[in-house]
This record gives C-alpha cells, sequence and structure tokens, in this order.
C-alpha cells in the first residue's frame, strides 16, 4: 500500500513539475535549443543608387548573439539557445561604393521566442524610404 501511494505521489509530482523533460537521471533538461530563420519579402523602395548592404542584429538578455552583414538574397538562418531574442534588420547604404557605408538606416525590429522543435520564421518587409517591418511568418 505504502508503494503504491509512494508511486502515485510521484507521479503526480512529475505532471504538476516543469515542462520540460527529465533525463535519464531523473535531472530536468533545459527546453531545445531553436532555429531562426530569417528571409526578406520585395525590394527597397528607390533611391540607392550606390547600392546598400543588409544588417541583421540579434540581441538576447544577456548580450548580442549576432550582429554582421546578411547577404542579399539569402535566406539568414542561426540556431540559438532557447529564449526571447530582438531580432534588428537594418541597411547601410554605399558612400561612392560599398567599401564606404553610411550610418544605419531603414531600421526595424521584432522581440520573439526561439526554442523548441522546429523553425522560427521571420519576414523582414520593406516599407515606404526609411522603414521596413519584421513579422513571424506562418
Amino acid at each position: 500500500m505504502k508503494a503504491t501511494l509512494l508511486i502515485a505521489l510521484a507521479l503526480l509530482g512529475a505532471a504538476c513539475g516543469s515542462s520540460a523533460a527529465p533525463g535519464t537521471d531523473g535531472t530536468v533538461s533545459a527546453p531545445a535549443d531553436g532555429r531562426l530563420v530569417v528571409t526578406e519579402q520585395g525590394k527597397e523602395p528607390c533611391c540607392y543608387v550606390e547600392g546598400y548592404i543588409r544588417f541583421l542584429r540579434i540581441e538576447s538578455g544577456s548580450g548580442t548573439v549576432f550582429d554582421g552583414r546578411w547577404e542579399d538574397g539569402t535566406a539568414f538562418a542561426r540556431t540559438l539557445p532557447a529564449g526571447e531574442y530582438r531580432v534588428t534588420r537594418y541597411l547601410r547604404p554605399c558612400d561612392g561604393n560599398c567599401t564606404l557605408l553610411d550610418p544605419a538606416s531603414e531600421r526595424c525590429s521584432i522581440r520573439i521566442p526561439v526554442g523548441g522543435p522546429g523553425e522560427t520564421h521571420l519576414r523582414a518587409l520593406p516599407q515606404a524610404l526609411g522603414s521596413c517591418r519584421l513579422a513571424e511568418a506562418g
């Protein structure tokens, strides 16, 4: 009787605990890493005759995870530890040629949770000159 009661209490405690899966040694494992994928839909409206370079910045609560160039025409993908991130997309217009860049413009950002199985997809949507929008893509 005592053994049955102890097993029932252990199962009840496990059902009320964390959503993370217990490991084989009884410890609770951390949430699974996630994959962030960012694509761009559309083109910049106008006015960058000399060209521009796209950049992405990904920040977590503990600091910057990535801040660098995002190659044209490609999807940006990065595996990240589970958590909440601020993703910022911005442009640096070329000044004469693309070895010299003007200050950042067309900046937009979004806070988004990343983690668990599957991928988190974001889409960058250029808007009127000087703005853009980042949106979660289903």
